[in-house]
């Protein structure tokens, strides 16, 4: 995780606080991001919750994919992640595979 508070960035797509002229503290800052994160540690033993978060997340349920693994090439729509978090891709189980959006 990196945020950039203090310095300023030329890097494509990327800006730290200090160019958007919010002035942070610190401290707070930190305290806030492991604050966030232990609350949430503490949950990380329930997949059923880690799943459910990632599919609110997740940008590619939905949308038409490619996904290349070692045996196979399947073209189709994102459907949904199961329960040991395998992409479901118009019901082929894809466990691992590099993914394209077609």
């Amino acid at each position: 995780i990196w945020i950039n508070v203090n310095n300023d960035v030329s890097v494509e797509n990327a800006v730290s606080l200090k160019q958007l002229g919010v002035k942070v503290d610190e401290k707070e800052l930190i305290t806030a991001i492991v604050s966030e994160f232990e609350a949430n540690m503490s949950k990380m033993d329930d997949s059923s919750y880690v799943i459910s978060e990632w599919k609110k997340l997740d940008c590619t349920l939905g949308n038409k994919v490619r996904m290349v693994t070692l045996n196979e090439e399947v073209i189709g729509v994102a459907k949904d992640v199961n329960s040991d978090c395998s992409l479901i891709v118009d019901g082929k189980v894809i466990v691992e595979g590099d993914l394209f959006f077609v």
